[in-house]
């Protein structure tokens, strides 16, 4: 990984409003992406997901008074997001929630005094909500580390999810919070919300790559739309526990029951709980795939993935569809599937890496061709879980 231009851009910003980075507290934490599970998570669903070679990152230092100055995003002077005013002049997202996180760790006594903060990301925003995760994981890491506060990595990603919930609703999949606080290079990490249990399988980046194609087309209201697909599958749960007891949620569903009773719950629910069961399956599909280094058969649930996606949950787009289908025409790709909850209409796609050039042209000379717009195409590599960076490392490496 290259973080070094991140770094550096970090580095001017702290010094220059903050003062000298010697005595501050440098976090770098990954993003990570949902590759097959996406919207299960919210029915104690399973997931496979990554962290990747794309950051948030965060310098923090101790102030003497309360005050939280931020400096994130397009800003150009820090902000105190304590400020009475705050709702009414600012609102990024990394403001936003770093206001809420420090108010839960105050409600806590965690916090004796405030801090100041400067944070840089060249994380895309096509990425989705591991943007608001790989934020809130990494400030939290930071202020661990410059309180002394001794929290845990599963405290951290208890106090970061309960943040997300309170700000983007069931969405936040705490898969996120795990594969960016525990991740691996070059590993998979495959989560039961259920259990919450984890484990890594390997995905060997001198052969394959991620490779992300970003539309830029914006969605509106995109976390809107994604908390409309809870309430449906409740509904479906609701309908179905009528006909057999034990039913939790969806995750307690299977195929053969849910088509026995297709009749007995809103066609367009029933395909919200199709979605889901099957989705699982593709799931444990992967799984064994990876245990036998089948990664043709992986790629095929991320095709299927993205036909349910977008066919059962309604979430998908023509330009989506199109890249998708496209994608399957050209050599080399082994699976294709939009990204869910993402701002941005974007896919993900599992590519063998000599052919990475080749795919990212032919796909973007064809979309150009129909569309004529540009897509902005990411080449991504697996990488490791969040990290204390000490001032002396960062020294040498720059």
């Amino acid at each position: 990984m290259n973080t070094i231009p991140l770094l550096r851009l970090l580095i001017n910003r702290f010094d220059t409003h903050f003062g000298e980075l010697k005595s501050a507290t440098v976090v770098l934490s990954p993003a990570s992406l949902i590759l097959l599970g996406d919207h299960t998570h919210y029915n104690d669903g399973i997931s496979l997901s990554v962290s990747i070679d794309k950051y948030t990152a965060i310098a923090l230092r101790k102030r003497k008074d309360n005050l939280i100055n931020v400096l994130a995003g397009k800003q150009t002077e820090p902000i105190n997001v304590l400020s009475d005013d705050f709702y009414e002049k600012f609102g990024s997202f990394e403001l936003r929630f770093i206001r809420k996180l420090v108010h839960t760790l105050g409600n806590s006594r965690r916090l004796n005094t405030g801090f100041d903060c400067a944070i840089m990301s060249d994380i895309p925003q096509s990425v989705g909500l591991g943007v608001y995760t790989s934020l809130l994981v990494g400030v939290l890491n930071a202020i661990n580390v410059a309180f002394k506060l001794s929290l845990t990595t599963e405290e951290i990603i208890e106090t970061a999810r309960r943040v997300e919930l309170e700000l983007i609703g069931k969405i936040s999949n705490k898969a996120h919070h795990y594969s960016i606080s525990k991740g691996k290079n070059e590993r998979i990490f495959y989560f039961d919300v259920r259990n919450e249990n984890y484990t890594t399988h390997s995905l060997p980046f001198n052969k394959y790559k991620l490779v992300i194609c970003d539309t830029n087309k914006v969605i509106k209201d995109v976390e809107d739309i994604c908390n409309e697909r809870i309430i449906e599958c409740e509904v479906g749960a609701k309908g179905l526990r009528l006909y057999i007891w034990g039913i939790n949620n969806l995750r307690d569903v299977q195929e053969e029951f849910l088509e026995k009773h297709i009749q007995m719950i809103p066609k367009r629910v029933y395909h919200r709980c199709l979605y889901n069961v099957k989705e699982r399956k593709r799931v444990e599909n992967a799984l064994r795939a990876f245990k036998k280094k089948d990664y043709v058969l992986f790629g095929r649930q991320m095709f299927e993935s993205h036909t349910s996606l977008s066919e059962d949950y309604n979430l998908s787009s023509d330009e989506l569809d199109f890249l998708v289908e496209e994608s399957k025409r050209i050599d080399g790709v082994l699976g294709s599937k939009m990204i869910s909850c993402t701002p941005k209409r974007s896919t993900i796609n599992l590519v063998e890496s000599g052919m990475v050039n080749n795919f990212i042209n032919s796909l973007s000379n064809i979309y150009k061709d129909r569309y004529d717009q540009e897509l902005e195409c990411y080449v991504l590599n697996l990488n490791e879980a969040v990290k204390h960076i000490p001032y002396k490392d960062i020294v040498l490496s720059l």
